[in-house]
């Protein structure tokens, strides 16, 4: 997941690049620059091609094509997510294209080229998904999803910095009889956007007079006591990376949390996101299918070969593996050497 989301950070920093390129250029060498850009961003396709090119011989994405948008968001409802950033941002960009008719945009500095060139990228991201978007694995109702959220929480962040640049150099930007409005509406559209954490967190918790607090462990000593008390003695007893065995689910449930609250690998996380981010659902079945062997055989030297070929180091046995396998054994575990570590109730660790 990090890596996809850093190559939509790359792409986006490269379109800032991009932009920035061109205005340099083009405060020296007027319309002609659009042909020494061009070159410029021909060599770095060409360079990015030849250096990433090992790496793209076995890489299989997940996308299958880019999408004509036959989905549309309102325009109120984009207004409501960024029209305080416009607000901010107009009066600069107005100042800059001013600039430019008057025939003053070589005296413009490379600071406010850079900021141009930032809030000129978070308005395109913004458009993309309204015009195409990637298609992946997920379903027609939410075609355009993936798409609008690697791009428009760019754009949040690339406004949000052209904001604060505006604000302290209102100054050299606006007349005193507007910098101290502009000011005024800055501190309005700041507060606005401050009152979103209650809201989004009230949205999702329902009631705050509930509060939970911060502990994100709290859920799992509720739900599963057991295990709760094993991620605290793992965390505590077990050093470096090993594998740990445990059951595997769908997303957004509450398999997984052992290698999830401990950082411990896995050989298999939840399915759906290792079908979206492996290019396809012929990857999760093998290692799942083999997670299943491991606690539903009795073939022991079946369950031997899979726990070298994954180099499991621990096999953990809870709630959510007495659930999914409902005919397992955790003895034929120690028919194998494996010794228990730890336990609490019917939860139990096994080290091979």
């Amino acid at each position: 997941v990090c890596y996809m989301t850093n190559a939509w950070d790359f792409a986006v920093y490269g379109l800032v690049l991009a932009i920035f390129t061109f205005l340099i250029n083009f405060q020296k060498n007027g319309l002609k620059s659009l042909i020494r850009t061009a070159f410029n961003g021909l060599l770095v396709i060409i360079f990015w091609y030849i250096f990433s090119f090992p790496f793209s011989l076995k890489f299989i994405p997940m996308m299958e094509g880019i999408k004509i948008s036959d989905g549309h968001s309102p325009f109120y409802q984009l207004f409501i997510l960024y029209g305080g950033f416009w607000l901010i941002c107009l009066p600069f960009i107005v100042k800059i294209i001013q600039l430019l008719f008057q025939k003053q945009f070589k005296k413009i500095n490379y600071s406010h080229l850079f900021v141009f060139s930032l809030i000129t990228t978070a308005t395109i991201l913004i458009i993309i998904p309204e015009l195409i978007y990637i298609k992946d694995i997920y379903i027609y109702e939410h075609r355009r999803a993936n798409t609008m959220f690697k791009l428009v929480y760019q754009a949040f962040i690339l406004y949000s910095l052209a904001g604060g640049y505006i604000l302290v150099n209102t100054s050299s930007l606006f007349k005193s009889v507007f910098k101290n409005f502009y000011k005024i509406i800055f501190a309005l559209i700041f507060i606005i956007h401050l009152a979103y954490p209650y809201f989004a967190v009230k949205s999702y918790y329902d009631d705050l007079k509930q509060y939970k607090g911060l502990d994100g462990l709290k859920y799992l000593k509720e739900l599963y006591p057991d295990n709760y008390l094993t991620v605290l003695w793992i965390n505590k007893n077990i050093s470096g990376q090993p594998v740990i065995l445990e059951a595997a689910g769908d997303s957004y449930t509450n398999f997984n949390h052992i290698s999830s609250a401990t950082g411990l690998p896995t050989v298999q996380g939840w399915i759906v996101h290792e079908w979206l981010w492996r290019g396809g659902f012929y990857a999760p079945p093998p290692p799942q299918k083999n997670v299943d062997t491991i606690y539903n055989s009795n073939d022991l030297l079946e369950i031997k070969s899979l726990i070298n070929k994954y180099q499991i180091k621990y096999i953990f046995v809870g709630a959510k593996e007495y659930e999914k396998y409902e005919t397992l054994d955790p003895k034929k575990f120690e028919n194998l050497g494996a010794k228990i570590i730890f336990h609490s109730g019917q939860t139990a660790i096994y080290q091979l």
